[in-house]
C-alpha cells in the first residue's frame, strides 16, 4: 500500500486570481503531501510551477516542511516558505524557463526538473532529481511523482 495517503489543494493558482502578469496558464502553485509514517500521519509542503492551456508541471519542490509553515506563491514561478509565523523564509525559489533558483543556487532544468529540500536543524539542502515529467494536469502529475522510489524515500524520512 502507498505511502502518500492523498493530495490536498492547500492554497488557489495565484495567477488565476490576481493575474499576476504572466499569460492565463502561467504561474506557481502549492499543494500539500500527505504521508504515512510509523509515527503517524505527516503533511508536508510541495511547490511547483506550470505553464500551457493544461497546466504542464514545469518543476516541482518537494519539501520536509510541515503544513504549520506559512507558504506564498506568485504566478512569476516564485515564492517562499518561512517555517514559524514571523520567522525568515526558510526557502525562496524563482524559476525561468531554462532554471530554477532556491536560495540562491541555479539549477539548470537539463539536469531534472523535480527537487526535494530538507530543512533540518536550520538548514536547507536540495536534491536535484532528473525524473521524466509528463504532460498530465498539474496535481495529477505532482500525484504521480510523489509516488516515484526516490521521492517516496524522501517522504518517509
Amino acid at each position: 500500500m502507498s505511502r502518500i495517503v492523498h493530495i490536498i489543494s492547500a492554497i488557489a493558482i495565484c495567477a488565476a486570481i490576481a493575474g499576476c502578469g504572466k499569460p492565463k496558464g502561467s504561474g506557481a502553485a502549492i499543494t500539500s503531501t500527505v504521508v504515512e509514517r510509523e509515527s503517524g500521519r505527516v503533511t508536508m509542503e510541495t511547490l511547483y510551477g506550470y505553464s500551457g492551456a493544461n497546466d504542464k508541471i514545469a518543476f516541482a519542490i518537494f519539501t520536509n516542511i510541515s503544513e504549520n509553515a506559512v507558504s506564498s506563491v506568485a504566478g512569476s514561478w516564485r515564492g517562499q516558505i518561512v517555517a514559524e509565523e514571523g520567522g525568515k523564509p526558510v526557502l525562496v525559489f524563482q524559476g525561468s524557463p531554462e532554471a530554477l533558483e532556491i536560495n540562491g543556487t541555479r539549477y539548470n532544468y537539463s539536469d531534472g526538473r523535480v527537487f526535494l529540500a530538507s530543512y533540518l536543524k536550520g538548514e536547507l539542502t536540495v536534491k536535484q532529481l532528473d525524473l521524466p515529467i509528463k504532460d498530465a494536469d498539474g496535481k495529477d502529475e505532482i500525484a504521480r511523482l510523489s509516488e516515484q522510489p526516490e521521492v517516496q524515500d524522501f517522504l518517509k524520512k
